[in-house]
């Protein structure tokens, strides 16, 4: 996924662009981790996902699907920070399923479930 394609205002119109950034920024940062647990904000999930400088209405867009993840228990919330961080740990079943994809088409299959239930 290239930056422009974040960054181009049609990119959002479909949630399902969206989904997919989500998923590569969550493989990426769950993949490649050594510990049992990540917490990352926004931002930094999606620069992993190959975002620099997503547009205002795109943050506000995933911020409303990583809530809905939360209330799925597969994230919770740290807010004892100026700035909202989302962390996942090892119980997570999402914590699960990235550890055991090959990449991040098979994360994008399951947050698609979840997302549109």
């Amino acid at each position: 996924m290239s930056n422009k394609s974040c960054t181009d205002t049609s990119f959002y119109a479909n949630v399902r662009n969206v989904i997919d950034l989500i998923a590569r920024g969550l493989w990426i940062l769950v993949h490649y981790t050594r510990g049992s647990c990540v917490s990352f904000t926004q931002k930094r999930l999606l620069e992993n996902a190959g975002c620099d400088k997503p547009l205002p209405v795109l943050t506000t867009i995933v911020k409303d699907i990583m809530n809905k993840l939360v209330e799925q228990k597969l994230l919770t919330i740290d807010d004892t920070r100026s700035i909202k961080r989302y962390t996942i740990c090892k119980d997570s079943m999402l914590w699960n399923v990235i550890k055991r994809a090959e990449g991040p088409e098979e994360v994008f299959e399951y947050l698609s479930k979840v997302v549109e239930q």
